[in-house]
């Protein structure tokens, strides 16, 4: 692994500032029925679940860095809407896991759906060679990376 310290920094400077400004080219793709439903924070809410079904609420309340009187209002809130299931977890019944319902789901896939159109815009600036390139290459960073801090993909 090279040792180019202060060009390894200003690279990861550059890089940042891509991220940054992809974000700020995808963010914005929200379907204007779910965004006149949806608080930003519930749909973040959506996404945490999505990615890891059956989280309890007060770990889903600590990723997003709210009360647990605000997570059982606003996961009430997605019960409502029919977006989330509350079931009791199987070894321990007072504490309760979330899932997506097949609403929920389909709302998630959908944003998923519409941030990664923008994203193929955006890739189709380059060629089909350096468009894998890019891909190929952040996918070794990050098993490299997952590897070393033994994460699971």
């Amino acid at each position: 692994m090279p040792d180019d310290t202060h060009e390894t920094l200003e690279l990861a400077r550059r890089f940042l500032l891509v991220l940054e400004t992809l974000f700020k080219l995808t963010r914005h793709k929200m379907p204007n029925h779910i965004q006149e439903r949806l608080p930003p924070n519930q749909v973040k809410g959506l996404h945490i679940i999505y990615h890891d079904p059956g989280i309890s609420q007060k770990k889903l309340a600590e990723i997003l860095g709210i009360t647990p009187a605000a997570i059982s209002a606003a996961v009430r809130e997605l019960e409502t809407l029919a977006l989330v299931e509350r079931k009791a977890d199987t070894e321990d019944a007072r504490l309760m896991r979330l899932y997506l319902s097949d609403s929920g789901q389909a709302i998630i896939q959908e944003m998923q759906a519409i941030r990664c159109g923008a994203i193929a815009d955006l890739l189709n600036a380059l060629s089909l060679a350096e468009q894998c390139q890019v891909v190929e290459t952040l996918e070794r960073a990050v098993k490299v990376k997952q590897e070393e801090l033994n994460i699971q993909p």
